[in-house]
């Protein structure tokens, strides 16, 4: 359960969630989750500044959301996979109305592959998108790009939203260097920190629908960029990343 209050807040949102964890295979994990919450925004928003937020007059909403998830992973690394693949589908019923109020469905399927190519060189694919239904939501429940993990990077400064989604990302990356490096700890496990640092290149692909048009929605999107891994303990990560996208935008961007 998490709430945050403060009278500051132009949205107040509350939930409490049960989950079922089904693993069956070590590479195969079913989720099942069950979740109440309530949102509550400023009456401004309401009135003045968004009356689609919830296509209602209402600045309170009440909802029930059902959700399965089932993920695959099959990769040398869960955090800094090299080789393997993963894969994850998501379904989620927000609302139980089927029409009008809170009536959302979406599907959420994505697939990463990774290859170890020769001399220490490797490549990754990663695909993903979602989709939700009926397509005429309100501002609420259309999160598309540039949400936790899905954006593009030298993208990151914006959001996307709409019904519907599409990314592919791309990564060309060269093993330069190991080493370790002391702790001056007393403890024989921690005496040295492993370092391995990748060079990468990199490219991303996106296109987010919407009903009405803006900036960045209805158009193929794309960005590139070049940049450094630094991977410790296999459990921690740090990428710098040096970006250029089709606005004409540069950007250096620090990721964990």
């Amino acid at each position: 359960m998490v709430y945050f209050k403060n009278d500051r807040f132009a949205q107040n949102e509350w939930f409490i969630k049960a989950a079922i964890y089904v693993r069956k295979h070590i590479k195969k994990t079913e989720t099942f989750t069950l979740k109440l919450g309530q949102v509550n925004v400023a009456d401004s928003i309401i009135s003045t500044y968004n009356p689609d937020y919830f296509y209602s007059h209402s600045s309170k909403q009440n909802y029930v959301e059902l959700e399965y998830w089932l993920q695959y992973n099959d990769v040398d690394n869960i955090m800094y996979p090299l080789t393997g693949r993963t894969f994850s589908f998501k379904l989620k019923k927000t609302g139980l109305q089927f029409s009008g109020g809170i009536n959302e469905f979406s599907i959420k399927p994505n697939f990463n592959q990774y290859y170890s190519l020769s001399n220490k060189w490797y490549l990754s694919m990663r695909l993903g998108g979602e989709i939700k239904l009926p397509f005429d939501q309100p501002y609420y429940h259309q999160k598309a790009l540039g949400y936790k993990e899905d954006y593009l990077r030298g993208y990151q400064y914006y959001v996307i939203d709409g019904p519907a989604y599409v990314y592919s990302k791309f990564d060309l990356k060269k093993k330069l260097l190991f080493f370790t490096a002391p702790t001056f700890l007393k403890s024989k496990a921690y005496q040295r920190i492993p370092f391995t640092i990748y060079a990468k290149a990199f490219a991303d692909f996106g296109y987010a629908y919407h009903q009405s048009a803006t900036k960045l929605n209805n158009r193929f999107l794309y960005s590139g960029g070049i940049g450094f891994d630094v991977v410790m303990v296999h459990d921690f990560h740090l990428s710098i990343e040096f970006t250029l996208n089709q606005l004409g935008q540069k950007g250096l961007f620090l990721h964990p």
